[in-house]
């Protein structure tokens, strides 16, 4: 990664930044949903990653700390605050590139849905760079039924939380239900986990693997702890999810 100065951005952001740099030669502008105090677009700008970029936000104090930092930096030519819900301000081809993080997934998807038949700002073409902080498996549903293709993932662990980042690129061509369902059929774990950071032994994505295997255990443990007093349809069911999430779980690290 190029030196970026004295903009530090948290290990979250810098694993997006990453990502941004990898397809750099893509992105001719890159806007920056829910900015907060305008760390990532300040860094990529920095860092000579692009050239020019949009930072939206919702609210107005988040953006006018966006702003102020932006002017410390020298990077007002290059930065532009722009107050807006989600890409509600955004002219369709102002930008080739968006970053959105620090969300969970169903806003994230919420933002995409909105983006594509409300605003109708969203080109085929134009490249996403996806970190949702929960619902993968809703948000990697939605991006499949909707028209982008999931080009790369990657995953780290700050403050010992795990973190996803998702590459994806419009191209309008959409999958039906059934389609859907076969994906799943094949492989049960395609959404939740999607196939990428398997396939490439992400070492942050095993250790989650682990961690989640260990408390699904323990959380069934628990429940058949209770079992003889009353096996409930209720409890029965959340029994057998957890079984069906521990056989998913098991399949993947035997296969990596």
């Amino acid at each position: 990664m190029r030196d970026g100065g004295n903009s530090v951005i948290s290990k979250r952001l810098m694993m997006t930044a990453k990502m941004v740099e990898r397809y750099s030669e893509e992105i001719n502008s890159l806007a920056d949903i829910g900015t907060d105090h305008g760390l990532l677009p300040i860094y990529l700008c920095r860092a000579g990653i692009v050239e020019k970029c949009i930072a939206c936000d919702l609210r107005e104090g988040p953006l006018s700390r966006a702003k102020a930092n932006i002017e410390r930096f020298g990077l007002s030519e290059r930065i532009e605050c722009r107050l807006s819900d989600g890409l509600a301000m955004l002219n369709s081809g102002e930008v080739s590139a968006f970053t959105i993080t620090g969300m969970g997934g169903i806003l994230i998807r919420e933002i995409l849905k909105a983006g594509i038949s409300e605003y109708n700002n969203i080109r085929s073409g134009d490249v996403f760079f996806l970190s949702p902080q929960s619902d993968y498996d809703l948000l990697r549903y939605f991006l499949y039924q909707q028209g982008f293709e999931i080009m790369a993932e990657d995953m780290t662990k700050e403050s010992n939380k795990f973190y996803l980042c998702i590459v994806c690129r419009y191209t309008g061509v959409t999958h039906t239900e059934s389609e859907l369902k076969k994906l799943q059929e094949d492989n049960p774990a395609f959404f939740e986990y999607g196939e990428l950071l398997t396939t490439e032994k992400n070492p942050v994505f095993i250790e989650l693997l682990g961690v989640e295997l260990d408390k699904c255990r323990n959380i069934l443990e628990g429940m058949k702890d209770n079992e003889g007093q009353s096996l409930n349809p209720d409890l029965k069911n959340k029994m057998d999810f957890f079984e069906r999430k521990i056989g998913i779980i098991e399949n993947i690290l035997d296969n990596i």
